[in-house]
């Protein structure tokens, strides 16, 4: 039975180095699903480059499984689809198998990707670059030595390591970046395997966490007329041992909407009550 037959490819990408290889697997099944052996199997590429060597180039007996193997190889990237043909009672298998053959890194589905995004600019604290490299068909690309540079911002970031890092088997090569200069710097990879520079590229702030911070606080909640006046809630942060800081302004009315065009709220004395009441602001 030619439909119920199958053909797969496992594993479905490989690198295109001519070397590795992919199996493929034909069985040959009855009407029934029964295993059908001693039927001899071929196998062709009849789309994609088709530049992937079949080994063997014969036919393939099926054995009491009722399966034929094969292995294909290439040194070209590309996708490339395998059909099998029942020899023996000239029939072709109406499934098919694809194969990946991944060259070098595609730009434009390579990842870059920072976390945290913000970090104190102490020279201690860091936020980690994770860069994946990725080819044809989203597939990972391990071995590939990847490095990373700060192209724009202050440029004052450590990188480490400032040497090249090798893909893992899920192609991620890491990096952690640390700063004592404040700003936001951006993050370039480059496979250098390949010579590819990854298009994406990861930016992170690095902030003074005693900088006063800006949030509007306009609610829709709040009246229509309120909402035309932007609220501007200052909250230092601060960590709770440190010393207290407080926004300049004038005793607040909570029932009052401001005629002037900010609204400042004075300071409370620890980050605690800070962050509430920027809730209650908020939520206003």
């Amino acid at each position: 039975d030619v439909v119920g037959s199958s053909v797969a490819a496992s594993p479905s990408a490989v690198v295109a180095d001519g070397s590795k290889t992919s199996s493929i697997t034909v069985t040959l099944t009855d009407s029934l699903g029964v295993p059908v052996s001693g039927k001899d199997v071929t196998l062709a590429n009849t789309a994609g480059p088709q530049a992937a060597v079949i080994d063997p180039l014969t036919a393939v007996t099926t054995d009491a499984n009722g399966r034929a193997t094969f292995t294909v190889r290439s040194g070209t990237p590309g996708i490339e689809e395998f059909t099998a043909t029942n020899t023996t009672d000239s029939r072709v298998v109406t499934q098919t198998a694809t194969v990946t053959f991944v060259g070098a890194a595609e730009a434009g589905l390579s990842t870059v990707a920072a976390s945290p995004l913000f970090v104190p600019a102490d020279g201690t604290s860091t936020s980690t670059i994770t860069v994946t490299v990725l080819g044809l068909g989203n597939s990972p690309l391990a071995g590939k030595n990847v490095t990373l540079a700060n192209t724009s911002g202050p440029q004052a970031a450590v990188i480490n390591p400032l040497t090249a890092v090798t893909t893992d088997a899920n192609g991620q090569a890491s990096f952690t970046v640390s700063s004592s200069t404040q700003g936001t710097e951006t993050f370039t990879a480059t496979d250098t395997t390949d010579s590819v520079g990854v298009t994406q590229t990861a930016s992170v702030a690095f902030i003074n966490s005693a900088t006063p911070l800006a949030f509007n606080v306009n609610s829709s909640n709040s009246p229509a007329s309120a909402r035309t006046v932007p609220k501007i809630l200052l909250i230092w942060s601060v960590p709770p041992e440190g010393p207290e800081r407080r926004g300049t302004s004038s005793t607040p009315d909570r029932g009052r909407t401001s005629s002037t065009p900010t609204e400042s709220r004075q300071m409370s004395d620890s980050p605690l009550a800070t962050a509430k009441a920027a809730n209650e602001a908020i939520h206003r």
